[in-house]
């Protein structure tokens, strides 16, 4: 249980989403052009890009000095295809929600 906690926890964080939702629009970049295109500074972007790492959401390759980042995508086309089903079904009561809209205040 208490791995699953660890996947939510990084999937919570609103770097690391923003992050994802430029790598589902983008095959493979690197931090400079993730840190462009989230106008993010390198080292908060490269603690979240670990974390994200660590927890198999993103994969990473070397290119020359460089490193490329692309999502996961036998892990996240699953994952976020099991979270859509869901919104379907349990939107309005998710986004109605005053515990979770509580505690991002």
């Amino acid at each position: 249980m208490k791995g699953y906690l660890y996947i939510l926890k990084a999937l919570a964080d609103e770097t690391r989403l923003r992050i994802i939702n430029v790598l589902k629009k983008e095959e493979e970049m690197g931090v400079l052009e993730i840190a462009r295109a989230l106008n993010l500074e390198q080292t908060r972007l490269s603690h979240a890009l670990k974390c994200l790492k660590n927890c198999g959401l993103v994969t990473s390759k070397e290119n020359g000095k460089f490193r490329i980042y692309s999502l996961n995508k036998d892990f996240s086309n699953k994952l976020f295809n099991i979270l859509d089903e869901h919104l379907k079904e349990y939107r309005e009561h998710i986004l109605s929600c005053n515990i979770i809209k509580n505690e991002n205040k």
